[in-house]
């Protein structure tokens, strides 16, 4: 199995094509998450300050007693750090995307000669470490076919390269 991972993080236009997989999965998730629109959770924080505002005019007003006022006031400002908390998350995501589209070139350049040069080297703790990074999850079943799945794409064997004989059932590997 090893020899299959190492040969596609040597290739640096397979490499480029899997980061691209994965930065468009990230992208398609980004947009189409339920609840995670930046518009709406505006909204929803504009809608929560006009309710303070409301409900000191009533408190000022003498329309609401100052027990109701303060237990909904915090429930309001509870409201208003969950709506500023899904802000950043969505600000912070969008960010993380658009950094690693701007430096995907040049990691990829650089961790593709990095990887030619060290990831025959690398001990088999160190290769473990690079499978659960790229989250590799590979299933042998009992015809003796294996099936591939990692965060570079759906199938890493998409090219119908086949994986090296034996890779599975090899224990040192």
């Amino acid at each position: 199995m090893w020899d299959f991972v190492s040969s596609v993080l040597k290739d640096p236009e397979r490499l480029r094509l899997g980061v691209d997989e994965m930065l468009g999965r990230e992208k398609a998730l980004n947009s189409r998450a339920p609840g995670e629109d930046e518009e709406a959770w505006l909204k929803k924080l504009s809608e929560l300050e006009y309710q303070e505002e409301r409900l000191l005019d009533l408190y000022l007003e003498g329309k609401l007693e100052s027990d109701r006022y303060e237990s909904r006031v915090t429930q309001l400002k509870r409201s208003r750090m969950t709506v500023q908390e899904e802000l950043e998350h969505i600000r912070n995501r969008t960010a993380r995307i658009e950094r690693l589209e701007q430096d995907r070139d040049a990691l990829l350049n650089h961790y593709s000669r990095i990887a030619v040069e060290h990831l025959d080297k690398l001990e088999p703790e160190e290769r473990n470490r690079v499978y659960k990074m790229l989250n590799l999850k590979v299933l042998a079943h009992r015809d003796g076919n294996l099936e591939v799945k990692w965060v570079l794409g759906e199938d890493p064997c998409g090219d119908n390269e086949p994986l090296p004989p034996g890779s599975s059932r090899t224990r040192d590997r």
